[in-house]
């Protein structure tokens, strides 16, 4: 009979053992890259979601150089009449200039947050339904590993482990499947009685 001792150190050889049998087999390390941005501006999904966002920053874009003529226009004219204008002319238009600078920084500030608070609102949700598609793709092609170019720090990447234009494709095949089935289905119309004979 074994004593209390060799028992112990059966124990604990199988204690120790134990870990490294419950361990998966090491899978291969496979990485992949992707471009959000091009996800977003390439699928269907993500042009829909971008265009009020394009339509105001074209509309920003508009008025801030409306208001960059205006201040030009009155700093042409203040530095024309330097030394023909009167110095209370002059100061009124140096002043104009000023206000109009402050307003044209103070519009520039709230374009670029509004810009950003849209871009936010309409992207966040597509992002969220983006990250399934991705993992899935991940996990069809054996990749333990995927980083965003634009964010990771890589500096060079094969272009074979881009898996961009096939997240678009399911992406945009799995956001047409869900619009399908959210139709809703025509109500079949009634057969028409027939009419008895000799009416």
């Amino acid at each position: 009979m074994a004593s209390k001792a060799s028992q112990a150190g059966f124990l604990a050889l199988a204690l120790l053992a134990a870990p490294l049998a419950a361990q998966p087999p090491v899978r291969p390390f496979k990485a992949a890259i992707i471009d959000p941005e091009r996800v977003m501006l390439g699928s269907a999904r993500g042009k829909q979601a971008y265009e009020p966002i394009l339509k105001r920053r074209d509309e920003g874009l508009a008025q801030r150089s409306k208001m960059r003529q205006e201040l030009e226009e009155i700093q042409r004219r203040a530095a024309e009449g330097r030394n023909s204008l009167g110095a209370e002319k002059l100061k009124q238009l140096q002043d104009e200039a000023e206000e109009k600078q402050i307003a044209l920084q103070r519009y520039e500030e709230n374009l670029q947050r509004e810009l950003g608070k849209l871009e936010q609102e309409r992207m966040e949700p597509i992002e969220k339904e983006l990250i399934p598609v991705i993992n899935e793709v991940a996990k069809e092609q054996g990749y333990t590993m995927v980083f965003k170019t634009w964010e990771s720090g890589l500096v060079f990447a094969d272009p074979a482990v881009d898996i961009t234009a096939l997240v678009i494709q399911r992406f945009d095949a799995r956001a047409g499947a869900a619009a399908t089935a959210a139709k809703p289905t025509a109500t079949p119309k009634p057969a028409a009685t027939p009419k008895p004979p000799g009416h």
